[in-house]
């Protein structure tokens, strides 16, 4: 019984990991879904090189000037 528990606690603490992992900078941003998130990570690979990109080129992405903005905004802080 005590090994089914921990099996149990185990799993679990590795999902919460997991998905936290998997959340980026970008998932905090209002206007930025799924789709959009991973278009730029795909795009740049990584928040560190939307971080070096410029406002064009994350418009290029995003489709919106006004959004390219924050997101270039919100990553750099």
């Amino acid at each position: 019984l005590r090994d089914e528990a921990h099996r149990f606690a185990i799993l679990h603490h590795r999902k919460q990991r997991a998905k936290y992992l998997k959340t980026s900078a970008l998932g905090n941003i209002s206007g930025v879904g799924v789709k959009r998130s991973k278009g730029l990570l795909k795009q740049f690979k990584g928040v560190d090189q939307i971080k070096k990109a410029s406002t064009e080129e994350i418009n290029q992405i995003v489709k919106n000037k006004k959004l390219a903005e924050e997101i270039k905004e919100k990553v750099n802080t």
